[in-house]
């Protein structure tokens, strides 16, 4: 198994590796690099070919599905720690929602500007230092965090902001790392294990000419609006929920309910997407049941019934549908229409 590495006329294949013919005024040259120098990493290397027909996994494989499954839970659950309580301590403080709301937001923009620079250098850093060290980093931030109701107003906001965005920075060099190394341990498997940015260090198409094709522009808006959305409701789910006079541990796991739904239909959306439903529609279909989440979790004017707790719960419900089938089903697709 080989990857493209040079802008090339010609490419040939075989069961091993793929060359790259790149011509010039002076010589004919070809290149073929194996796959484990992208993962850089010996163990990975034993299970690097992975025939197309093949059906089954290897132990190997399922134990690198299985932690980085984990490692990903245990940063979601980092992060997803801060909505229920940060707004409430930040109002506590003299925040207003719009700066605390922002402060939730750089973690989002940070990602979305340094994903493509770890993506870009993964390969030369190498995936276990950069997944190691990007893991270490976002769960230091954690816990630097939930100790800021330590500080002042003025320092408060400021400190916020600094952690937040560390810690973003851990993450996008995480999942960078951790895409790569799932894209090198199941090339067939795109669909079902999820990997959305192994082309920033692999394809000839830069950034600016991947959005340029329609259906990537497209899978890219729909993954700006999911994220939009989950950034949205972090800022201001906790703030609706007062009303319902709940304690901390009711309004985490009323914040639990998008994401849960989010992971238990992850593997279903794929498995559609893998030659069963085209990906636009299950892209429209998502942003309908974004649409539901909004009309029903005010609730908007025009519903003759007024905001309870049992409506919030299906509200976040259909949000769980919505943003597993677009953020997911976009990733997937704008990777395949940029190959």
């Amino acid at each position: 198994m080989g990857i493209l590495t040079q802008p090339s006329t010609t490419a040939t294949s075989n069961n091993h590796c793929s060359f790259c013919h790149k011509k010039d005024d002076y010589r004919h040259q070809h290149q073929c690099i194996d796959i484990g120098d992208l993962v850089n990493d010996e163990e990975t290397r034993s299970i690097q070919v992975t025939n197309a027909n093949t059906t089954s996994w290897t132990s190997k494989q399922w134990l690198i599905l299985i932690t980085s499954m984990l490692s990903k839970f245990g940063c979601a659950l980092c992060l997803s720690l801060q909505g229920p309580f940060f707004p409430a301590e930040a109002a506590r403080k003299g925040v207003t929602a719009t700066t605390y709301g922002f402060v939730f937001s750089s973690f989002s923009l940070t990602v979305f500007l340094l994903a493509p620079v770890f993506g870009k250098y993964v390969a030369k850093i190498g995936p276990r230092f950069l997944m190691n060290s990007g893991i270490f980093v976002t769960s230091f931030c954690c816990i630097l965090f939930g100790l800021l109701d330590k500080m002042t107003h003025s320092y408060f906001v400021t400190f916020a902001f600094l952690v937040r965005i560390v810690e973003a920075t851990g993450d996008a060099a995480y999942n960078a790392a951790n895409f790569a190394t799932m894209a090198a341990t199941f090339p067939e498997d795109i669909g079902k294990i999820f990997v959305n940015n192994v082309l920033l260090t692999q394809s000839e198409l830069s950034i600016l000419q991947a959005l340029r094709i329609p259906s990537v522009s497209l899978s890219m808006t729909a993954v700006c609006f999911g994220t939009v959305s989950i950034s949205f409701l972090s800022a201001t789910l906790e703030a609706h929920l007062r009303q319902f006079n709940l304690n901390a541990i009711q309004v985490g796991s009323v914040f639990i309910i998008s994401g849960g739904v989010f992971a238990v239909t992850a593997i279903l959306w794929g498995w559609l997407f893998d030659g069963k439903v085209p990906p636009k529609i299950l892209i429209a279909i998502g942003a309908c049941f974004m649409c539901c989440t909004y009309i029903l979790i005010g609730p908007a004017p025009f519903l003759p019934f007024d905001s309870s707790l049992a409506l919030c719960i299906i509200a976040l419900t259909f949000h769980g549908f919505g943003t597993g089938t677009q953020m997911l089903t976009s990733h997937i697709d704008a990777v395949k229409h940029s190959m």
